[in-house]
């Protein structure tokens, strides 16, 4: 009786799981496809997003980047100080004597800060958004010359070459150089040696 019960037991539950298939599969299908539905979406919108990261990054090369936030940080720091020199041109605010401007043609703060805002503040930040943008406006491309590059390209180097300028006009009529005026050399110097690397002035060449 034993080995007579045994089978019959199992082959029931056999029977009895046999009929509740049916009703559990679709729920697990559905279950599972749906699920698998998710992950592959999951999966494609991450490819999908490393994709546009690559392509990004593949559109602004790091030394381009580089140049941008030189350029950026530049004008930021001159707009500053141009603006603060033009509200308060004795250089109170700025802690800056009168006596400073004593071999230079200026009387006060006014017109060297106009000129600190505009050339080194303004300028900059202009050719920071050209070299990011690069715009195809025409009227640029005028005074460029170079030709085989985005005019972008030509004023950075016109960037860098005001603030060396300014810095050494600086100099020559304070008669000394303070730590910050070796900075503002090195960073001028930095905008020149960054934009004429060959992937930089690659990036910028236009298409013939």
């Amino acid at each position: 009786m034993i080995w007579v019960r045994r089978p019959f037991i199992i082959s029931t539950w056999l029977n009895v799981t046999s009929h509740k298939a049916p009703q559990t599969r679709p729920v697990s299908r559905i279950f599972l496809q749906t699920s698998s539905g998710i992950i592959a979406q999951i999966l494609n919108t991450l490819k999908g997003n490393n994709r546009k990261m690559n392509e990004s990054r593949s559109h602004l090369p790091l030394f381009v980047l580089l140049l941008i936030l030189l350029q950026f940080f530049l004008g930021v720091g001159a707009l500053a100080g141009g603006a603060t020199l033009m509200l308060a041109p004795d250089g109170s605010l700025m802690h800056m004597p009168l006596s400073m401007l004593a071999h230079s043609p200026f009387p006060n703060f006014l017109i060297p800060g106009a000129l600190l805002f505009t050339f080194v503040g303004l300028y900059p930040l202009a050719v920071a958004y050209s070299l990011w943008k690069r715009p195809a406006w025409r009227w640029p491309n005028v005074i460029n010359p170079f030709k085989q590059v985005h005019w972008s390209w030509a004023g950075s180097l016109a960037a860098g070459v005001a603030v060396i300028v300014w810095i050494l006009a600086e100099v020559a009529f304070l008669g000394t150089a303070t730590f910050i005026h070796y900075f503002y050399l090195a960073w001028g110097i930095a905008i020149l040696l960054v934009s004429l690397l060959a992937s930089v002035r690659h990036f910028f060449k236009v298409a013939a």
